[in-house]
């Protein structure tokens, strides 16, 4: 008769007990079962750890896109993001506070619509607008929303894809208003301060002592020099005004130095109501 057990033996690895003879076991080689477990288990770790990497790429972007909104954002200078075509895809919240204009309106327009019409590029069309900003940096007139225009530089820079087709530009653009004001009053400035100085010396000694000239002395084999004065001028400031005074004295040395102009007279100086020349 079949032993007790003997019917669990269909393959499964169960010992079978045959009373008052021996201990039977199944063993079966699990040798490639081992293999594919392990194979399942490896995948697993590499699936495992490649979308944890997949998670760190993900969350450092994040991060990384964070920042860099953080830079647009706190930009004070104007940026620009424009597709191929010039249609204005994105600006930084400085167009508002610089040009007064809402960044959400302008991403439905073109960037050379708000080149004021005073500006030479305003006659240009957008292929040869880009190029010249993409080239160098560029004096540009801007449209604020009060119509008024605005001096800017204008750098641009061209983005491709891998394969080199243009998908767009980024406009970087400086508020010039403030530098051309301190240019026009450095330039006014130097103006009188070169004024006053000729007013001093002559014209020839003026600009030698702009230029370094740490001794300046010409010598001249003959020399005629003139030298005049107001007669009464003491007597005549006790009567009227100081302003009177420097106003009259205003009048008469202008009409010398139109004299000195007109027939080559070296202007030496004047001293009080004296005029020296040569």
């Amino acid at each position: 008769s079949e032993p007790e057990g003997a019917g669990a033996l269909d393959g499964a690895s169960m010992p079978c007990l045959v009373p008052g003879q021996h201990v039977l076991a199944v063993v079966r080689d699990a040798s490639e079962s081992r293999k594919l477990v392990d194979e399942v288990n490896r995948w697993a770790t590499e699936e495992q750890e490649a979308h944890a990497a997949e998670t760190r790429i993900l969350l450092e972007s994040q991060q990384s896109q964070k920042l860099l909104e953080g830079i647009i954002s706190s930009l004070h200078d104007m940026l620009f993001l424009v597709d191929a075509g010039g249609q204005i895809l994105r600006c930084n919240p400085a167009v508002s506070v610089t040009l007064g204009l809402d960044p959400e309106k302008l991403l439905s327009h073109v960037f050379d619509e708000l080149i004021h019409d005073r500006d030479p590029l305003s006659l240009l069309d957008w292929e040869d607008v880009m190029q010249e900003l993409t080239t160098s940096q560029s004096d540009v007139m801007l449209c604020r929303a009060d119509g008024a225009s605005l001096p800017t530089m204008v750098s641009g820079s061209r983005v491709h894809d891998e394969e080199g087709v243009l998908l767009g530009v980024v406009f970087l653009v400086k508020d010039m208003s403030e530098v051309r004001k301190l240019l026009s009053d450095i330039s006014r400035e130097q103006v009188r301060s070169d004024t006053l100085l000729q007013n001093i010396l002559p014209v020839q000694i003026a600009e030698r002592l702009k230029e370094d000239q740490a001794v300046i002395a010409d010598r001249f084999d003959s020399a005629s020099v003139l030298f005049c004065d107001i007669v009464g001028f003491t007597s005549m400031s006790r009567e009227i005004s100081a302003a009177e005074l420097v106003k009259m004295l205003n009048e008469i040395f202008s009409v010398i130095d139109d004299l000195t102009d007109k027939f080559g007279v070296e202007k030496i100086k004047t001293i009080g109501d004296a005029y020296m020349a040569a």
